[in-house]
């Protein structure tokens, strides 16, 4: 599992900062149980509730292109 945490710019009328992580699960069915978690409201980490929410994929495959396809 990896993550990073951002913050996010301020808003007038919310307290704190707009602070939000991005977690890579290794696992497909990890995802499924986040989820599963946050529909039955358990999202509690010391005694801060957070919202979870899936984003997609973060697998690229970066190739150069051929001379042909620069031409398209």
């Amino acid at each position: 599992m990896d993550f990073r945490i951002r913050v996010g710019r301020k808003y007038p009328n919310r307290k704190g900062e707009n602070k939000f992580c991005i977690i890579e699960f290794a696992d497909p069915a990890s995802v499924t149980e986040a989820l599963s978690l946050a529909a039955r409201k358990l999202t509690c980490v010391g005694g801060k509730k957070f919202r979870v929410f899936k984003a997609g994929t973060g697998t690229f495959v970066f190739s150069k292109k051929t001379a042909k396809q620069k031409k398209l």
